[in-house]
């Protein structure tokens, strides 16, 4: 178990953009674990417990509501990690249900980029 201060994992189906981000928060010396599903994403959250957590929505396996949901279960560890749900649609009911389930945060990537998303890590690390 990871556990490290400044260890992120990234839950993303885009290979870019999980290199392009990827890259960046390395050279602000975190540790970034990556994964390109849901599924391989909650493994990778349950062995590693990183201290923050970027999902995207729509993924080919599971989507990011149920990796939150999966999450979340995962005793106390889970109840508690900041999970940022980054994605590129705007949907108001799904909002609704990820703050049910105690998501911290929900941006649009294309509006804020990959230094916004940085930005926004910062604020739970």
């Amino acid at each position: 178990m990871q556990n490290d201060l400044k260890t992120v994992l990234h839950i993303d189906d885009d290979a870019l953009l999980r290199a392009s981000l990827g890259a960046v928060l390395r050279t602000s010396g975190y540790t970034v674990f990556s994964a390109d599903g849901g599924r391989s994403g909650i493994d990778s959250a349950k062995q590693n417990h990183p201290a923050v957590i970027v999902v995207d929505y729509e993924m080919p396996d599971i989507d990011g509501i149920a990796v939150v949901k999966e999450v979340r279960a995962d005793g106390e560890w889970g109840l508690h990690v900041p999970i940022i749900f980054a994605t590129n649609k705007y949907d108001l009911t799904a909002m609704n249900e990820l703050m049910r389930y105690g998501v911290t945060d929900y941006i649009i990537k294309s509006d804020v980029g990959i230094a916004g998303i940085e930005r926004i890590i910062s604020k739970y690390v």
